[in-house]
């Protein structure tokens, strides 16, 4: 269902001006660096993680270097993309029925974006960019599971803007000296999903598991 949730939310971005590259929810892509003995022996020497889409297969992520879509680059005007953060709890919903409980999970929204491109001179982004970002987040969704339609409540808890948003995932030193400096910007944005479903219904907790590449 968080799955759900954000490609809802994916849509609602998708209409800004500024939306470029947007993705729903992601999972962690691992990308294995081999090295070869001179007796021919290969053996695993590193890893490289990135961000991928939950739609891409390790097959697409390999060949077609699906792994690089959601990277910083300087021919986007934007990369945005969804991370949960932590598991899904599932807690009482009292007077709500026998089978019905309550989901909350915590959601991160990463959002990168090219000021040149964006047709902005100076070195920030305009409020009114991030106040818009934040109201497609928390515009009001009604998702259908079954036969029942879900009403998930959005909450903003806080917004980051800082490296550290980009430090589980393997880019090289040319992306982060010069992809993260003007005329670019970035932010995350952290929200708490809540909704009320029976369990019983298919597709209510998105497993987030790394992908191997």
């Amino acid at each position: 269902m968080i799955s759900q949730i954000c490609e809802a939310i994916k849509k609602n971005i998708l209409l800004a001006p500024y939306a470029d590259k947007v993705a729903g929810l992601t999972r962690v892509a691992v990308s294995n660096v081999h090295t070869e003995l001179e007796d021919g022996t290969s053996y695993k020497v590193s890893e490289k993680h990135f961000p991928v889409a939950l739609n891409v297969s390790g097959v697409s992520c390999f060949n077609q270097n699906g792994y690089q879509d959601l990277c910083p680059n300087s021919q986007k005007k934007s990369v945005i993309y969804f991370e949960q953060i932590g598991a899904t709890k599932i807690n009482k919903a009292e007077g709500q029925g026998k089978n019905v409980k309550e989901f909350v999970a915590q959601v991160r929204c990463v959002a990168w974006f090219n000021l040149k491109k964006l047709g902005i001179e100076y070195d920030f982004l305009p409020c009114n960019y991030q106040s818009d970002l934040h109201g497609r987040i928390i515009t009001p969704l009604s998702i259908e599971c079954g036969t029942v339609s879900v009403k998930p409540k959005i909450s903003i808890l806080f917004e980051i803007s800082d490296p550290s948003i980009f430090s589980k995932y393997s880019y090289d030193d040319a992306t982060i000296q010069n992809m993260l400096l003007y005329p670019y910007y970035y932010l995350a944005i952290d929200f708490q999903i809540s909704y009320l479903i029976d369990p019983t219904c298919h597709g209510v907790i998105s497993n987030v598991a790394e992908i191997i590449c």
